[in-house]
């Protein structure tokens, strides 16, 4: 029998129907029979161990186990926000260099990203993308004939991560264009300010609108909304990336690209004419529906294992 960890660090926002890489540590707990624990700074791993899947961005405890329990490194952020400049910046970027060295597979949602800052380590690292997460949230809905004949730009448009969204929330049209937007926190009360849509509401809320923008970050991450907008069944307008298409979205199949210079018109065009658009809707909706949910996830990492495994010595 195999004996598995899966050492977990913070989750995602599973609750904004978002990534839940619970729900796919959970799938493989349930399956394959491995144990959960939180990864902390005195997190340590049994002698008996045969194969440990660490979900966090640093974990310096794994660095010296012994060579026969194999270490899948399940990354977050590729992109570490480090100060190369300080002595602790440099430490950490040891720390995941070192990581990155003693894994045996390292799975990351950054493919781009991950070859332009560790082209050492690509002969072990493998696309893991970003995923819809609860089925019947998505899959549930039917085809919105009648959808609100508005564009919905829905998540984060932060300058400095998101620049484009930014530029289109800028520079929108009120008229077309909706803007998601949190609500703030009450004065006195604890707690951030939250989106006012999240779980099934967030997934109706997208299939809601006739299209959705959304963009990849600076670090051409395939972002969740991605995935999200299509499986609601809104038709989704974003740029393309070399992640993009290693997701294996097509333009103008399964959705619609944009960039800076033509965003706007793009948009405009889309809700101009929204019959010619109707099947490129319908097919990101199934493209996504049958390749990208938590159990196209699982069903990879669980190959993943299977193939790890295989190399033990």
């Amino acid at each position: 029998m195999i004996r598995g960890l899966i050492v977990m660090g913070p989750p995602g926002h599973p609750g904004r129907g978002q990534e839940s890489y619970t729900t796919v540590a959970e799938m493989v707990r349930d399956e394959l029979g491995f144990d959960i624990i939180p990864l902390t700074p005195k997190t340590r791993i049994p002698s008996n161990t045969d194969l440990i899947i660490s979900r966090g961005d640093v974990a310096p405890n794994f660095i010296d186990l012994n060579k026969k329990i194999k270490v899948i490194t399940w990354l977050g952020d590729v992109n570490l926000p480090l100060d190369e400049t300080t002595k602790e910046g440099r430490e950490m970027i040891a720390i995941r260099k070192a990581i990155l060295e003693r894994s045996d597979l390292v799975i990351s949602s950054g493919y781009s990203e991950f070859k332009k800052d560790y082209p050492q380590f690509m002969d072990k690292m493998v696309f893991f993308p970003k995923n819809f997460s609860t089925i019947s949230w998505f899959c549930g809905l039917k085809f919105n004939k009648r959808p609100k004949m508005k564009c919905l730009l829905p998540g984060s448009s932060r300058l400095s991560i998101y620049p484009l969204r930014n530029y289109i929330k800028e520079h929108s049209n009120r008229n077309i264009i909706d803007i998601g937007v949190k609500i703030p926190k009450r004065r006195g009360k604890k707690g951030m300010a939250r989106w006012p849509h999240v779980g099934e509401d967030y997934a109706k809320w997208l299939n809601s609108y006739f299209c959705c923008v959304t963009s990849s970050s600076i670090f051409n991450y395939v972002t969740g909304k991605y995935f999200e907008i299509s499986a609601a069944g809104s038709l989704l307008l974003a740029n393309e990336t070399e992640d993009s298409k290693r997701a294996g979205f097509i333009p103008y199949v399964h959705f619609i690209p944009i960039t800076k210079g033509n965003a706007l018109s793009q948009i405009k065009k889309c809700l101009k004419n929204p019959e010619k658009f109707d099947k490129v809707r319908k097919a990101g909706t199934q493209f996504v529906r049958e390749n990208h949910s938590v159990y196209n996830r699982f069903g990879q990492l669980k190959k993943i294992i299977g193939e790890v495994l295989e190399k033990r010595t």
